[in-house]
């Protein structure tokens, strides 16, 4: 998780993909996991993404094999990275007040 945090401190043009990716390929390449990392990581880049209003459009099948080869280093990182920009679009809310701030619980503070 640490890697898209430095992504975006020593990154020249820091922005949410940039760090979404890295993330993804910390995930699905050091193995932090028993079972599951290449799962794990798509997971994290699709909810890293969604919470940014952006979505990963792109079918099952090519999403799984491209994670696979991820984590396998057959493609490399830029390469990835590329393919992820290329295949974002913007994420619309299911419910339209879902991203109003009015909706957001504020922390109350008693004396």
């Amino acid at each position: 998780m640490a890697r898209g945090v430095q992504t975006l401190a020593c990154s020249q043009t820091p922005d949410a993909i940039e760090a979404t990716c890295a993330i993804g390929e910390g995930i699905a390449g050091t193995r932090s996991f028993i079972d599951g990392n290449r799962r794990t990581a798509f997971g994290t880049l699709n909810v890293a993404l969604t919470a940014n209003g952006l979505k990963l459009e792109t079918r099952p099948c090519d999403a799984a094999c491209f994670v696979v080869n991820l984590a396998s280093r057959r493609v490399h990182v830029e390469e990835f990275r590329d393919t992820v920009r290329k295949r974002i679009v913007p994420d619309t809310p299911i419910h339209p007040r879902i991203r109003d701030e009015s909706i957001v619980p504020r922390p109350s503070f008693i004396p």
